[in-house]
């Protein structure tokens, strides 16, 4: 009957180990759980709220930097044609009179 009864009892100590160790379980997964949510309701707002990211920042200083070039490109090409329209006006003009 003693044996019994220490079985007994070292069977109930297990319980209560695996008792623990699922609630600890439980615990963690909650708190994976609540981080995730965090990261989740997070991007959410992000979106919702149009948030800016160093990434999108980065994304379009490097577009407004191509635009810049392709303008400042342009405004040199049309100088130079420009400059080549006047001198040949003038060359033409001068060839009247000549």
């Amino acid at each position: 009957m003693k044996d019994i009864i220490t079985r007994v009892e070292g069977m109930e100590e297990k319980i209560k180990d695996i008792d623990n160790k699922v609630q600890n379980l439980d615990e963690k997964i909650k708190k994976k759980t609540e981080a995730n949510d965090v990261t989740v309701t997070f991007e959410r707002l992000m979106k919702e709220e149009k948030l800016v990211t160093a990434s999108d920042l980065e994304n379009l200083k490097e577009k407004m930097e191509a635009d810049a070039n392709e303008r400042h490109l342009n405004l040199i090409k049309w100088i130079v044609g420009t400059g080549i329209s006047s001198i040949m006006a003038i060359t033409g003009m001068i060839r009247l009179f000549i």
